[in-house]
């Protein structure tokens, strides 16, 4: 299974983002996020299975969380990857505190061992919404989307390191106070 560091939100704050999960996910073949059974989350790296080490997730995590804060992000889009199958996403404003932890972790692992849509220089920062949008129900996400205003913001308590499909967390490492 793929290894993967994400910054997870852990608390109250994420409820808006399930919120629109289960939005999206009345277009879907099944509610993609509410079966991944994982939190609002934005993932800085994903590795496959040969090419770390969970030794190497542990070392990313400590010198990731050198600071300990937690990071406020606010998302005030909703957005697409495109491929086979459509993925709605919140797009986040901009933040260096996310952009400083990204860079951090790939500084631990050599990022040629990375996925190649989550290196440096190619890495765009979102929080996924659905990733399983049936065909006839694309309009109409896309209609939800489009009709998407204001803004979420999100507290981002713990750095994870895990496996997925299923989820499986290695490591968990908390980050300050929400508030």
């Amino acid at each position: 299974m793929p290894l993967a560091v994400s910054l997870a939100a852990r608390n109250s704050t994420a409820d808006p983002i399930m919120a629109l999960w289960d939005r999206f996910s009345v277009h879907e073949r099944a509610p993609s996020m509410r079966d991944l059974a994982y939190p609002p989350h934005v993932t800085l790296a994903v590795y496959e299975e040969d090419a770390v080490e969970e030794s190497d997730i542990f070392a990313a995590l400590r010198r990731a969380v050198a600071d300990g804060s937690v990071v406020r992000l606010t998302f005030d889009s909703i957005r697409t990857f495109e491929g086979d199958s459509t993925v709605f996403w919140a797009a986040p404003r901009p933040d260096e505190t996310l952009i400083r932890l990204h860079r951090t972790v790939h500084d631990a692992i050599d990022p040629a061992r990375c996925h190649p849509h989550y290196r440096p220089g190619d890495w765009i920062p979102h929080s996924t919404l659905a990733t399983a949008i049936r065909p006839e129900g694309e309009a109409a996400a896309r209609r939800l989307a489009a009709a998407f205003e204001g803004a979420i913001t999100v507290d981002f308590d713990a750095l994870e390191g895990l496996s997925f499909r299923p989820v499986r967390i290695i490591k968990t490492c908390r980050l300050g106070s929400s508030g």
